[in-house]
This record gives structure tokens, sequence and C-alpha cells, in this order.
């Protein structure tokens, strides 16, 4: 996972690349949000709990990959 968060800082302003990022980071909270839905419906929480500590560390890589975009988002 941290591999993201060290491509979008080697990369600096490429759009491209940090639009493609973007898309991963957007299939990969989806993915993580039905692993999550699904872990609750097992009552398994510390799957649930794990998915939830990916989910966030993701919405940051997101929210850093939006500041660089800026205006080209």
């Amino acid at each position: 996972m941290m591999e993201l968060n060290e491509q979008l800082v080697g990369e600096g302003k490429n759009v491209d690349v940090a639009r493609r990022l973007l898309d991963e980071v957007h299939k990969s909270l989806k993915t993580l949000s039905e692993e999550m839905t699904a872990a609750f419906e097992r009552n398994e929480l510390d799957e649930a709990c794990l998915a939830l500590a990916k989910i966030k560390y993701f919405r940051n890589v997101e929210d850093k990959i939006k500041e660089e975009l800026g205006n080209d988002a």
C-alpha cells in the first residue's frame, strides 16, 4: 500500500500518472468498502477494522492526489 504514496511523491506533477493513481485508489476503495461490509455481516470485527484502516490510508492518498492535481482534477 505504501507504494502508492511513494509513487505519488516520486512522480511530482505528472498529471497522467496522478489520474491513473487516482483511478487505482478509487477501485481499491470500492473493493475495501465491499470487504468491510461483508466482514461486518459475518461479525468479523477484526477483519472489518483492518479494512477500515486500509480505507483511511487510501482516502489520505486520494486527498494527496487531488491536492497535486489541483484544478486539473
